[in-house]
């Protein structure tokens, strides 16, 4: 941007004047000396080449640093041929060809599926009636002896509640 990596810009406010836009900046040096700097731009001008008025600030900012640092003048415009080289640019880095990333393939599982299922196929395991019946009945004998440890939970849950039930009414009379 500028010769001197110690020279900035800030931008303090902006304000309308007949159709321009005028921003206002402090340019500070390396001796930290603040000097006010103002740029006009033409709204016109900025609508005819579509430029965003939110780009704006950073343009004109950019327009001081390509002016010498901003050191001989205190106020400048944003000319059409500096809109111009702006727009230009702008096409410029849209033309330029984006690397685009390769989408990400995740793995759900650690064997793909495919060889799954031809492992399979190679088993071919059949499953009988009475092979299928006992798996039915380990099945049931499991969904039994859930339920026999829910209730015998939830009967030690009752139990215990009453007890502490007990305790409190003893211990506040």
């Amino acid at each position: 941007m500028t010769a001197d990596p110690k020279l900035e810009f800030v931008l303090t406010g902006f304000s309308h004047e007949l159709g321009f836009r005028v921003f206002a900046f402090d340019r500070i040096d390396a001796e930290r000396q603040e000097t006010a700097c103002t740029v006009r731009a033409d709204l016109a001008l900025v609508r005819r080449y579509g430029i965003r008025v939110q780009e704006l600030p950073l343009l004109c900012r950019s327009l001081l640093y390509k002016s010498k640092g901003g050191t001989d003048t205190r106020s400048l415009i944003f000319t059409e041929e500096a809109m111009q080289a702006c727009i230009s640019e702008r096409s410029a880095a849209r033309t330029v060809p984006v690397k685009k990333r390769k989408p990400r393939v995740e793995t759900i599982m650690s064997t793909p599926i495919a060889v799954v299922i031809v492992e399979a196929e190679q088993q071919q395991s059949t499953m009988t009636e009475e092979s299928w019946q006992a798996w039915l009945l380990k099945g049931k004998l499991q969904g039994e002896a859930t339920a026999r440890t829910m209730k015998l939970t939830f009967g030690i849950l009752f139990a215990s509640l009453a007890v502490a039930g007990a305790y409190y009414a003893v211990a506040v009379r």
